[in-house]
């Protein structure tokens, strides 16, 4: 016959032989599946061990780091529950949203502490210089094709007026000193 010995709630030896030489010695069925230090409180009525959830539920498992129970079994955690539950810090300039992760606007940059409000500034000009120079850019390459038309003789009003209103709205661009 196989019984087990407890120290307390918790198992601590698995014997099989004579019972009747231990007088706490708890008789186990001959299918038993646990093992020397799991608690009686994992174990149904009838010795047989307790649904996974129901251990998880009562804290003698823990799931592993970077996994969830899902019905009886660990899966691993998407990236956005691993955010959600802080066992993967969220990267920074990043800020999670409902169920996506997204990067932070600059306030929210300066109110988290990750910028100051004058790198934000610095920041912030840089952006609107680069949009202008990408800006006259754009504006050049709209250019070609009414300046080839007035050089070569061919142009029309409507070339004459596409090119004073990108030259004027270049002008107004590089007027802002941010190019």
């Amino acid at each position: 016959m196989m019984f087990a010995l407890f120290d307390g709630d918790k198992i601590s030896r698995i014997c099989a032989g004579d019972i009747t030489k231990f007088d706490d010695a708890v008789p186990l069925p001959s299918d038993f599946r646990g093992m020397i230090g799991m608690y009686r409180g994992e174990f149904e009525s009838d010795w047989n061990v307790k649904p996974l959830s129901e251990l998880v539920a009562l804290g003698f498992v823990k799931p592993p780091e970077g996994y969830k129970l899902e019905g009886e079994t660990f899966v691993a955690m998407s990236l956005i529950e691993k955010y959600k539950t802080g066992v993967e810090p969220v990267p920074q300039g990043m800020i999670i949203d409902g169920d996506d992760i997204r990067p932070m606007t600059r306030a929210e940059q300066v109110t988290a502490g990750e910028i100051t409000q004058e790198e934000a500034d610095r920041l912030d000009k840089e952006d609107r210089i680069n949009a202008n120079r990408a800006r006259l850019v754009e504006l050049d390459a709209m250019a070609i094709r009414p300046l080839r038309a007035i050089l070569s003789g061919a142009s029309t009003d409507a070339d004459v007026k596409k090119l004073a209103d990108i030259e004027a709205e270049a002008n107004a661009i590089r007027s802002t000193q941010e190019v």
